[in-house]
């Protein structure tokens, strides 16, 4: 069981970190990755994450919503 849970979880890592390429640049995705380790964030990153990089994050929550009802 714990080798299906780990091949779901590589699949997953793979599936995020191949997607975010196209929509954000590597200073962003190493902010992302801060944020999701829960590390510190400098006051820069800080102000990129939050005029930048969390809007993108709720436009792509609002395409995936339009697509579900859409599709």
């Amino acid at each position: 069981m714990e080798e299906i849970e780990n091949k779901i979880m590589n699949l997953k890592n793979s599936l995020f970190t191949g997607g975010l390429p196209y929509i954000f640049t590597d200073w962003q995705i190493k902010i992302i990755k801060k944020k999701l380790d829960k590390e510190a964030l400098t006051n820069s990153e800080k102000v990129e994450f939050s005029c930048n990089i969390k809007k993108k994050i709720l436009a792509i929550q609002l395409l995936r919503d339009l697509y579900l009802i859409l599709f």
